[in-house]
């Protein structure tokens, strides 16, 4: 008995030992029976569903048991096809697939197993391949796969896509290039693009770039656009900004095709400068495009609903110093124009058709002939501007253009402040950009200008008062010029006269000047009493002791609805001992009258034939004959005028003895003696009374 329970233990032991061998392996494969159990199908609905769940989740196998099989109902292919048909959403497909079957009677069991490949994302659509490449390469990521159709993979030009991405997305600057390759499984219609990117930078270095350049976007945005502006203001104010401070390079260094060479080194190609605009335009919300065309790229921009071609990098030329001058040749430019000197597909781009922003339109700088070419540069100077830019419809008119100018300033003495002009004509286009010089730094200019305006509003402010009518304004005006200025005969003899003295500057700021400058000033002073004026341009006629037609500057102001000429330097003349006389001999003449003494282009001024508002008539001191003269010079003796200023109608020495005239009046007056001078060509005589 001891030695039968000895060997029970030992049985025993065996028997657990055994046990716990045998476990752990039995639950291991039961676990795995658990995983992947067989599936009983009845139908081939079933079946079809069968495979669809497994590859829908990513089965690594199938295995399914058919009782009563017909291989015309169960097609493992059309169930692999269907089941693919119906994951478009994964981002995963079926690479491989094999199948063992076990046919026993009408039964079987298919085990089957499946391997697969992963992508990224999954798109089926161009566009949709297009945004998720786009989003993967501002990620900056190495590589990217997606899951898409092999419809897809025939027609999709990856290469144009490239472009794309780089026409909408400028601040990819950093993407150089990239490479893909395909999958193609042979099961379903799916294949997978994997694209890799290929980067300027690494991604410390991109970092730092990308926080640099966006920093200067803000600088810039911030310094020249603010949100009152209208999005054409913006567009002009960065395009301006950016071809103002930035260097075209033909280099070729890889810096210059991106908008960090543009912005933060200050030199870019064409590339450059279309990203670097394109940037900007974004910061400021303005939609906008790259395109690459044929020899260089550009922006296609979307100003108020209509779309415009813009290229910064071929808007600028360079003064005698090498300086960048803006020039807006390429400034909002419709299809029809752009096509004149580049080309691109327009099937990318949207259609370029409005001419509204174009800057010669909305700045009203097109010129139908020489005369409004003429305007427009005139304009230029008076405002001192650095640059004009010109569009003529005749391709002549624009080679005029320096004829032009001499002729401005030689019509525009108060512009001689222009020292010299620079000029480059784009023959495609028929546009002329002109660049100008200056004696004075345009802004000292400027603010010589803000000072005479300033002087004009204080003297106004001081004389004028709102219910004195207008003859009285412009008297006190007029009268207000002579005595507070003279006339700078020694610049003339000496052939050196300063521009300002041209200039309504010298009469109002240093009380010195000629013609243009009385004339400019009283202008100046009479619009601002809200009186028209306006400078005539002409020669003076028959003057004693000087050359006959010299050229001269004065008048013409319109008072109660009628105008009359003014010459407010001829009222002010210098007697031979330098002291200064107020007469009023040209204030508010006719054409006939002014006629004798001075020689004008007509055509170019209204018709000046009222009398009312001239100075003697207006005061009683206007005499048709004789009786008159001796009238009037009886009224001021009665009164004990010192002095009397007459105006003789048509007068001639031979019918007027003012001896004679003078001395009958006196017999019959307390005053003691008379002198008199007469101005024989306006009939106006000057009497000195003694008592």
């Amino acid at each position: 008995m001891k030695q039968a329970k000895v060997l029970g233990l030992t049985l025993l032991m065996a028997i657990l030992i055994l046990s716990l061998s045998v476990v752990p392996a039995y639950s291991k494969a039961l676990q795995q029976m658990m995983i992947e159990p067989v599936t009983a199908v009845k139908n081939s609905t079933e079946f079809y569903n069968a495979f669809g769940n497994a590859i829908k989740n990513n089965k690594a196998s199938l295995a399914v048991s058919i009782s009563s099989y017909d291989p015309k109902t169960y097609n493992l292919e059309a169930a692999l096809s269907q089941a693919l048909e119906g994951i478009r959403q994964s981002s995963t497909l079926l690479a491989e697939y094999k199948s063992v079957s076990k046919l026993t009677g009408k039964s079987a069991r298919l085990d089957t197993t499946f391997k697969y490949e992963s992508a990224d994302t999954a798109a089926y659509t161009e566009d949709a391949l297009y945004d998720a490449a786009l989003k993967a390469a501002k990620e900056a990521k190495p590589r990217l796969s997606i899951k898409t159709t092999k419809q897809l993979k025939d027609t999709l030009d990856v290469n144009r896509l490239y472009q794309k991405g780089m026409a909408e997305g400028g601040e990819l600057f950093y993407l150089k290039d990239l490479a893909y390759t395909w999958s193609v499984p042979g099961q379903g219609s799916y294949c997978i693009l994997t694209i890799d990117f290929l980067y300027a930078y690494d991604r410390v270095q991109l970092t730092a770039v990308k926080a640099e350049l966006d920093k200067k976007v803000a600088e810039i945005t911030g310094k020249v656009i603010s949100s009152e502006m209208t999005e054409n203001d913006k567009e002009l104010a960065l395009h301006d900004y950016l071809v103002r401070s930035t260097a075209y390079d033909i280099s070729g260094t890889e810096e210059s095709y991106t908008p960090y060479g543009v912005l933060i080194k200050g030199k870019g190609n064409s590339y450059g400068y279309a990203m670097a605009m394109q940037l900007l335009l974004s910061r400021a919300g303005i939609e906008s495009r790259i395109v690459a065309g044929d020899g260089g790229a550009w922006n296609i921009v979307r100003i108020e609903g209509d779309y415009y071609h813009l290229d910064a990098s071929n808007d600028s030329m360079l003064d005698g110093e090498g300086k960048v001058i803006v020039t807006h040749d390429y400034f909002n430019l419709p299809d029809e124009e752009m096509a004149k000197t580049h080309t691109w597909n327009r099937s990318e781009q949207p259609a370029c058709t409005s001419m509204k922003a174009n800057y010669y339109i909305k700045n009203n700088t097109m010129a139908n002939n020489e005369q409004e070419m003429y305007e427009v540069l005139k304009n230029a100077i008076e405002n001192v501007r650095l640059s004009a830019g010109v569009k003529v419809v005749k391709l002549e008119d624009a080679e005029k253009v320096s004829e032009l100018v001499r002729k401005i300033v030689s019509d525009h003495p108060d512009l001689g402040y222009l020292a010299s002009w620079r000029w480059q004509i784009n023959d495609s286009l028929k546009t002329v950009s002109i660049m100008f010089t200056y004696q004075y730094p345009a802004e000292q200019l400027l603010a010589m200008k803000r000072e005479t305006e300033a002087r004009v509003n204080d003297i106004v402010g001081q004389l004028i008062k709102p219910e004195m009518t207008d003859y009285l304004k412009e008297l006190l005006l007029h009268d207000y010029i002579i005595n507070h200025a003279r006339y700078d005969t020694e610049g003339i003899k000496s052939n050196k006269v300063p521009f300002e003295q041209h200039d309504a500057y010298g009469v109002l700021i240093d009380g010195l000047g000629v013609c243009d400058s009385y004339a400019e000033a009283f202008k100046m002073l009479l619009n601002k009493a809200g009186i028209e004026c306006m400078v005539v341009e002409g020669d003076e006629i028959n003057t004693p002791g000087a050359d006959n037609d010299l050229g001269h500057a004065w008048n013409i102001v319109k008072i109660d609805g009628e105008y009359y000429h003014v010459d407010p330097t001829w009222d002010d003349p210098v007697s031979e001992d330098g002291t200064q006389t107020l007469t009023r001999s040209y204030f508010n003449l006719t054409d006939e009258e002014m006629a004798k003494t001075h020689t004008w282009e007509k055509s170019k001024y209204p018709a000046c034939t009222a009398t009312k508002f001239n100075y003697y008539v207006k005061n009683g001191r206007f005499a048709e004959n004789k009786s008159d003269v001796a009238r009037i010079i009886r009224n001021a003796l009665a009164n004990k005028d010192y002095q009397l200023e007459i105006k003789i109608k048509n007068y001639k020495e031979s019918a007027y003895d003012l001896r004679s005239i003078l001395q009958s009046a006196l017999n019959s007056s307390r005053a003691r003696n008379a002198g008199w001078g007469i101005d024989p060509i306006t009939g106006v005589v000057e009497i000195q009374f003694g008592y």
